[in-house]
């Protein structure tokens, strides 16, 4: 009797198994949970000037060491916050121009190892996430929102990629190549990724290679020929993230000076005409916290900034007072009204970007 009721047990496992696999109905056992589940984090704590901001929809990276980090939005015209996750991994989160959308990369949280990292967009709320193209970097939008920038960088190779927003876009087209292997001194090595302007043009910060050490302006499918370095980098001050204004009338980077006689750090928020001229400081930040924690983090540039959508004012991150985090700061293009945004302590408000 005893080994009837075995081999019952046994063969009523094995057919609840086989259903299990055929219906999918044990799903819950032997499926993980879905990749893309929007899981709400609430809104900030942080006193936000909304009058100051003034209109459009602010996205940053929260990185929190002793809580849940998110991904934060800040609706100035609805004057509210609000912050989820993703049961997947982002880097890199970058809002469309119109404020509806995101792009980023993504790695599924069902991904076997080794992984990739692959671009994504979804709604400003982390909804209707869907795959536009397999691994880069620094994917960002063009001016009317319609594609996407990213690139493409390894040893012997490397290129800066446009395509449609759409779902495993097919219409990919090579913009700029980042070496050539008859000019080693010439090449692109992109700190922040790319910036368009209107008209077409690309402005980014890179530092690699002896004539191409700085801020760069490039036109599309030139080559070598349609790059221009517009502000070399030197030993002591250190360009990041040149962004275009949404008009395309001025460019603006943050630049970290050193005092090489006691190692002190001042971030500079600057300005230029897109030809080069003009070099205007618009804010002065005495960094906090040391050289490593001002400028990466697990390799990836700490430092960013963005314009607002009316091309009046530049928001961007530094250290905070206590040197254990960033926090998010605004300027007027023309220098005044340096404004605090975000006040959490211990935090890290990374990766900001603005639209509409």
């Amino acid at each position: 009797m005893m080994r009837m009721k075995y081999k019952y047990c046994v063969s009523s496992l094995l057919l609840i198994g086989i259903f299990c696999l055929i219906t999918s109905s044990c799903e819950k056992i032997f499926e993980k949970e879905d990749p893309f589940k929007v899981v709400s984090l609430g809104p900030l704590t942080d006193e936000i000037p909304y009058e100051e901001l003034g209109s459009g929809k602010i996205f940053f990276i929260r990185n929190n060491l002793s809580e849940s980090s998110g991904y934060y939005v800040i609706d100035i015209d609805q004057k509210r916050t609000y912050g989820f996750n993703l049961n997947s991994f982002i880097q890199m989160p970058y809002i469309s121009p119109d404020g509806s959308k995101i792009v980023c990369l993504l790695r599924k949280s069902t991904d076997p190892y080794p992984f990739t990292w692959n671009i994504y967009c979804m709604d400003i709320d982390g909804s209707n996430c869907y795959p536009v193209s397999t691994a880069g970097s620094f994917p960002t939008w063009t001016p009317d929102g319609s594609k996407i920038l990213y690139y493409k960088g390894v040893t012997i190779d490397g290129q800066l990629y446009m395509l449609s927003a759409t779902e495993n876009s097919t219409d990919r087209v090579e913009l700029i190549r980042f070496y050539y292997e008859d000019d080693p001194d010439w090449c692109i090595d992109p700190l922040g990724g790319f910036s368009m302007s209107p008209d077409g043009e690309l402005v980014c910060t890179s530092w690699c290679g002896s004539k191409t050490s700085g801020i760069l302006k490039i036109e599309p499918y030139l080559g070598k020929s349609g790059v221009n370095l517009l502000l070399p980098k030197t030993n002591n001050e250190m360009p990041f993230g040149a962004v275009f204004s949404p008009d395309g009338t001025k460019i603006a980077m943050s630049i970290v000076e050193t005092d090489t006689l006691d190692n002190q750090q001042t971030i500079w928020i600057k300005t230029m005409d897109p030809d080069g001229s003009n070099l205007t400081p618009v804010a002065k930040i005495n960094a906090t916290g040391g050289p490593m924690l001002i400028t990466y983090w697990q390799g990836d540039p700490l430092l960013s900034l963005c314009w607002s959508p009316e091309s009046n004012k530049i928001l961007f991150n530094v250290s905070n007072e206590q040197g254990d985090g960033f926090h998010l700061m605004l300027v007027n293009a023309d220098g005044s009204g340096l404004t605090q945004v975000t006040d959490r302590i211990s935090v890290s408000d990374l990766y900001v970007s603005w639209g509409r």
